[in-house]
């Protein structure tokens, strides 16, 4: 790590080095942060999206089950008639 004095003897480049580090791990430790949001975020929208899936899949269970079943009873009224 170089060094060098200004006019008034600080030590500038140290400084400078040292804040840059500072920054760094800042940005670092706020882009783990938001990662883990991002995470938490996607799991709870993906809970959401297979909870309406599932309802989504009911209903259509419902409604084909009982597509068939009007299919059934069209087919017994029509034996029924002969």
């Amino acid at each position: 790590m170089q060094q060098s004095n200004n006019d008034d003897g600080d030590i500038d480049r140290v400084f400078h080095l040292a804040s840059g580090t500072t920054k760094c791990h800042q940005i670092e430790g706020e882009m783990c942060r938001l990662n883990e949001e991002l995470k938490v975020a996607a799991r709870e929208r993906t809970a959401e999206l297979k909870k309406t899936n599932d309802e989504l899949e009911q209903f259509n269970d419902i409604f084909v089950g009982r597509e068939l079943r009007m299919i059934e009873l069209k087919e017994q009224m029509a034996e029924l008639k002969k």
